[in-house]
């Protein structure tokens, strides 16, 4: 048996399987706004409750509303009010939005102007459905009033955590930095934020305007992800604090190619965290080796000081691919990606702990579609959310994946019966056919113990069954 190492697969064809398992898009409002709908963000608590906020601009204000689903996105509650923000001061990937933990309690993170020049990340609470709000604190504790953006959040057990980046020790190091400011008492109180990013002897300091990310394990384990800045080298790194974000090790690179950049190129990470501990990332670079926009995925586990390969999820022919937001099954066997280009909204998923990769388009209008997002649902499928254009203006759009972590592709799409393959170069010819299950249609990894021991480089693996036809192309060595 010869074995072939896997560096990556991606589905390149499957626009019959999209109309079979995508289900929308749909939106959670009945009727378009009078005004737009900007910036939505989804995102979803441990009991399956799914958050959706986003904004209304009233002048040079941006009204912040939320609205929740309890059965995967089909249907949502009447809006909830949250505050009222500067509007200028959402973009990018910088957006106010919601978090709600397993007591139902509603956390609120947003950034605004305290002075003229100056941006503070602020905090408020709901304990009653979003009905009413705590008074906003700023979670900064900063007396040299530098200032603070870019947050995140996320709530488990009574703690809650807010990453931003920090520009008060610029005037020592000329660097701005992640802090991570902490709550133990749900959000009651604050503790004095710290600071994540500790490179030691390699100075340095974090990208100038890229977001920032953070999730805890289910050890307790907090990860912050941000893009660093080391003399113009702009790499994802990730943090770990195994003491309830008290202190934290050493970054982790997560890139495994550096990009150097004189100039912030305003896209930061995400990362989610399985069952076991790993954790998932993906994040838009161009790096050095490559010269071009594209969108990376990997993994850390538990106790490793080096992630996996990273593998590139995104065309190389595509224009603009930034700001992916990735969900992930406890078991990890199913992840999905969305992000956004200039050729319009794509969705990634993988059914086979993440080599095998699916592309789909869910919105290529002419107008630019933006600020994607994607949450599992309590029935183990992907929910994804983006701003489109409806009847001139801006909406919510959703879609829901027909596939569960549990489940294969419907029966329409992959018929459930046998499939012919082949295995082919690049030049078409033949290496060795077969006939597979429905179930290997979707990790044609398994496929590739057939071919012949000298082959290396890339190899396609074309399936057929009833008139439909998936290509999946591998790289192997």
């Amino acid at each position: 048996m010869t074995t072939h190492t896997i560096i990556v697969i991606l589905f390149l064809a499957a626009t019959h399987m999209m109309a079979q398992t995508l289900e929308g898009p749909f939106f959670p409002f009945p009727e378009p706004g009078i005004v737009s709908r900007q910036y939505p963000k989804l995102t979803t608590s441990s009991t399956g409750r799914i958050a959706l906020t986003y904004v209304e601009r009233s002048g040079n204000k941006a009204m912040v509303y939320a609205i929740v689903s309890d059965d995967g996105g089909t249907t949502w509650s009447t809006p909830r009010h949250v505050t009222a923000v500067t509007y200028g001061t959402i973009g990018l990937q910088r957006q106010p939005y919601v978090v709600i933990d397993e007591m139902n309690v509603w956390h609120a993170v947003w950034e605004d102007l305290v002075t003229a020049n100056q941006l503070d990340p602020f905090y408020s609470r709901s304990t009653d459905e979003g009905m009413t709000w705590s008074a906003p604190v700023s979670v900064a504790a900063d007396s040299n009033k530098a200032t603070q953006d870019f947050a995140a959040i996320t709530a488990v057990h009574g703690n809650v955590y807010i990453s931003f980046l920090d520009s008060r020790e610029m005037f020592i190091d000329g660097f701005k930095h992640v802090y991570l400011a902490r709550s133990t008492d749900n959000g009651i109180t604050w503790q004095p934020p710290v600071r994540v990013d500790q490179f030691g002897h390699t100075g340095g300091g974090v990208c100038e305007c890229c977001q920032t990310n953070l999730t805890v394990d289910p050890f307790g384990t907090v990860y912050v992800a941000f893009r660093s800045n080391i003399f113009n080298r702009r790499d994802i790194h990730v943090a770990r604090s195994t003491d309830g974000g008290q202190t934290f090790q050493q970054p982790i690179a997560v890139q495994d190619s550096p990009w150097h950049l004189d100039a912030c190129p305003s896209t930061g990470p995400m990362l989610r965290s399985d069952a076991s501990g790993t954790i998932h990332f993906a994040w838009t670079d161009a790096r050095d080796t490559a010269g071009y926009d594209a969108i990376y995925y990997t993994r850390l586990g538990r106790t490793d000081m080096q992630p996996e390969r990273n593998i590139q999820i995104s065309p190389r022919d595509i224009n603009g691919p930034n700001w992916p937001s990735i969900a992930v099954s406890e078991d990890a066997d199913t992840v999905g990606i969305v992000y956004q280009s200039f050729d319009g909204v794509r969705y990634v998923r993988s059914l086979d702990r993440s080599d095998v990769f699916t592309t789909f388009v869910v919105d290529e209008s002419p107008a630019r579609q933006e600020f994607t997002s994607i949450v599992r649902t309590k029935d183990g499928r992907n929910l994804v959310g983006w701003q489109g254009t409806r009847e001139a203006v801006h909406d919510a759009f959703l879609i829901r994946d027909g596939v569960s972590s549990t489940s294969v592709d419907d029966g329409e799409a992959i018929d459930h019966g046998t499939w012919t393959y082949d295995v082919i170069d690049m030049l078409g010819r033949t290496l060795t056919s077969g006939t597979c299950p429905s179930e290997l249609v979707n990790i044609p990894s398994a496929l590739l113990r057939d071919l012949p021991s000298a082959h290396r480089g890339p190899a396609g693996i074309v399936f057929r069954n009833a008139g439909r036809t998936r290509t999946a192309w591998v790289l192997v060595r």
